[in-house]
């Protein structure tokens, strides 16, 4: 059997092409890829910061940044591509993505622990991670939608808030302000994100809290290597 290859067929075969290798987000791909190689190079440069200091800190916050590079190189192909995906490898794919999210959170809060409280308090924190990441993550399979992991997000930032609050102003670590300016700006982006705000139709509600991304990560990471664990500042 033989197919006639005519100018119609080849039209047919060519925008289906084009189809599949097209860019469905491509701003937000951009972005993603920004925030993946700041969150490398964050990441990188604070573990360099523990190879000389040897903070747990900085080695868990190291691994947090790390995660979330990942995660947005994630984010961003699922952003571009997941209309060549099928559903169900699309509900995979995204579901995957944001547990990754949770994690990195979750390594960075416990980092936090470790330079607010001894090491006892961050044992019993990294168990109350555990369990709150198993139970997210189970969540997550089931339902993989964005506003779940927005409400987890939301808890563990709002408890990040009041650690990096206690920090600045019990232990007077100045780190902890950058901190907070950061968390300030990731709420603001988040704001304006659940309402939709979009400045322009190629620049869309998602593109601009990754700028805020971007900017309260920086602020973050200027507050991380100012911070050392529990146990150097208080002498012990």
């Amino acid at each position: 059997m033989t197919v006639k290859v005519t100018d119609k067929n080849c039209r047919i075969y060519k925008n289906i092409i084009m189809k599949k290798i097209a860019i469905n987000e491509p701003t937000t791909v951009i972005t993603n890829i920004i925030i993946s190689m700041l969150s490398l190079l964050c990441g990188l440069s604070l573990f360099k910061i523990y190879s000389i200091k040897m903070e747990s800190v900085h080695l868990h916050i190291s691994i947090a940044y790390c995660i979330f590079a990942f995660t947005n190189i994630l984010a961003g192909i699922f952003h571009g591509f997941h209309h060549n995906f099928s559903q169900t490898f699309r509900n995979w794919f995204w579901g995957l993505t944001l547990i990754l999210i949770g994690m990195a959170i979750e390594f960075f809060l416990l980092g936090m622990f470790l330079s607010v409280f001894p090491i006892k308090i961050y044992f019993y924190a990294r168990w109350a991670a555990i369990a709150a990441m198993t139970i997210y993550g189970v969540i997550i399979l089931r339902n993989p939608y964005f506003k779940n992991c927005a409400y987890f997000c939301i808890i563990n930032i709002a408890i990040l808030f009041c650690l990096s609050l206690y920090s600045y102003f019990t232990i007077e670590n100045y780190g902890a302000f950058n901190i907070l300016i950061g968390l300030i700006i990731f709420f603001i982006g988040a704001a304006l994100q659940g309402a939709g705000f979009s400045p322009h139709q190629k620049f869309n509600h998602n593109d601009l809290f990754h700028i805020f991304i971007i900017t309260g990560g920086w602020f973050l990471y200027k507050g991380v290597i100012l911070l050392n664990d529990f146990k150097t500042l208080s002498g012990v």
